[in-house]
């Protein structure tokens, strides 16, 4: 299993899910860049962990080189059945190594890097790099419908060796708490341009003076944020505690759960905040429209509208009944088609066919 990076994010709690439930059936070695989360979390569990120091995010080639030389002979020295990989970077290396190795790959894409609203530049180059990649013979699992279409549409990777396999999130024993009053606002996701956490900043000045935002996560622009935040004099309505391992009484806290991101896959945070019965207002990017109907469990608005974020947002806030009905929705869509075991059944499938097994 080769990921770049380990700290908490999306993709490694992905990959977490498939640890926790897959490894009495299979034997992992996970590979990452650096120790943090994730390997830590897999090294408690009893996975064989490998840091890989040159396997980092930022594009380097000869750096980039030199990591593949090593998954090269890490491959050589493990001998696996099967080699996972996991977003784009490692998802390139990963697969140039395993077939020059001649060993079965898959490539699970937590949203494809030529998504629309992703810089121009990155679109033009993941596309030109995942249409090469993608005939190598890997079977490639996108987590949601967008980025399964987006990849039929790009012809990316042959039909016969694509699969929709639908992120999933954990039932948790707490809930949100849908009927303080004020209610609380929570977004989650790494600090980042992509999140863009900046706009529910901005938008916090066109609510109710009593209303909390609480922004959890860390990342390059965390710091940058709490300035911004101090600027507004927003310190006690903006909370930013940065990365949290344990998020569960974030949860407990909130009552609608807010993302702004420029562009996703279909984001675990979501799901998660479906999962303990909140409402979810979110861009209407990628594959959030699969799990946020608009008016049933949420409101989806524009990308980068600030004002239709507002807007949405003070209906709800003005609302406890409306909060509630969406609340219970969202749990309801979660356990319908959001649920782990759903996702690791349909996991191993993809297992069987790589290996060449019929399970």
């Amino acid at each position: 299993m080769v990921i770049t990076k380990a700290d908490i994010g999306g993709a490694q709690k992905h990959v977490l899910q498939m640890f926790q439930n897959m490894r009495r059936s299979y034997r992992f070695l996970l590979v990452s860049g650096a120790p943090d989360f994730l390997t830590n979390a897999a090294a408690e569990l009893g996975i064989e962990v490998c840091i890989a120091p040159r396997l980092r995010r930022a594009i380097r080639p000869l750096t980039d080189l030199r990591a593949c030389f090593q998954l090269v002979e890490l491959m050589r020295k493990h001998q696996p059945d099967l080699v996972h990989a996991h977003s784009f970077k490692a998802g390139v290396l990963a697969r140039l190594a395993a077939t020059y190795c001649r060993i079965p790959t898959v490539f699970t894409a937590h949203g494809w890097s030529f998504t629309p609203g992703a810089p121009l530049f990155q679109r033009i180059f993941g596309l030109a790099v995942e249409s090469v990649l993608c005939r190598t013979g890997c079977l490639v699992v996108t987590i949601s419908r967008h980025d399964y279409m987006l990849a039929r549409r790009w012809h990316v990777g042959p039909g016969k060796r694509r699969y929709l396999v639908l992120n999933a999130a954990d039932q948790p024993a707490s809930s949100g708490n849908l009927a303080r009053n004020p209610v609380r606002l929570l977004t989650i996701g790494r600090a980042t341009a992509v999140k863009n956490q900046q706009l529910l900043i901005d938008t916090m000045q066109a609510l109710p003076k009593e209303i909390v935002l609480t922004i959890v996560g860390g990342g390059p622009l965390l710091e940058k944020l709490r300035a911004n935040v101090k600027a507004r004099h927003l310190e006690s309505r903006v909370l930013l505690p940065g990365e949290v391992e344990d998020i569960a009484p974030y949860f407990e806290q909130s009552g609608i759960f807010v993302l702004c991101s420029n562009f996703e896959g279909l984001p675990l945070s979501i799901l998660e905040a479906m999962a303990v019965g909140l409402p979810v207002i979110s861009t209407d990017v990628g594959g959030v429209n699969e799990a946020v109907e608009e008016g049933q469990n949420g409101f989806l608005v524009p990308r980068g509208d600030s004002v239709a974020l507002a807007d949405r947002l003070v209906a709800l806030i003005n609302n406890p009944a409306r909060r509630e009905a969406m609340g219970i929705a969202s749990k309801s869509l979660h356990s319908q088609r959001f649920t782990v075991n759903r996702f690791i059944d349909e996991m191993q499938q993809v297992y069987h066919k790589a290996l060449g097994s019929d399970g």
